[in-house]
């Protein structure tokens, strides 16, 4: 989608004149870039918790990156992702409903006191900053 439709968006905005004054910006939208180096970009990239998959897909589909070493590299990236969570699935089923529903509660009251303390520490360090006097 990002390459059918996003490039030339994206081209028209002019976003990307401004990407490719960047190192790696020119490295990505190059069309001499070895299709090997975008594609264990991709790969590291899908390694990494936390980077949003979506935009990652939107980014890729700008480069001069083939659609099947694309999705290549996503597959080999998440792999090892899939198959750990198949592995804790498995462990979840085998050790029973009780055991099953005590973890999940447990997980969303861990997720939830996180949030908690986050909130609760914003909070006071917005307290504790002093106000200006005009």
């Amino acid at each position: 989608m990002g390459r059918h439709l996003g490039r030339d968006f994206v081209q028209s905005c002019g976003w990307l004149d401004r990407v490719t004054q960047t190192r790696v910006g020119r490295w990505l939208l190059d069309e001499n870039t070895p299709q090997s180096q975008l594609m264990l970009a991709i790969f590291l990239c899908r390694l990494v918790p936390g980077l949003n998959m979506d935009a990652l897909s939107y980014v890729a589909g700008i480069t001069p990156l083939s659609t099947w070493r694309f999705c290549l590299a996503s597959f080999a990236a998440l792999l090892p992702y899939t198959l750990l969570l198949v592995a804790a699935g498995q462990q979840f089923v085998a050790f029973g409903s009780d055991s099953l529903a005590i973890a999940v509660i447990s997980l969303v009251a861990f997720s939830a006191l996180v949030t908690l303390r986050k909130k609760h520490l914003a909070r006071r360090s917005a307290r504790a900053k002093p106000v200006p006097l005009r």
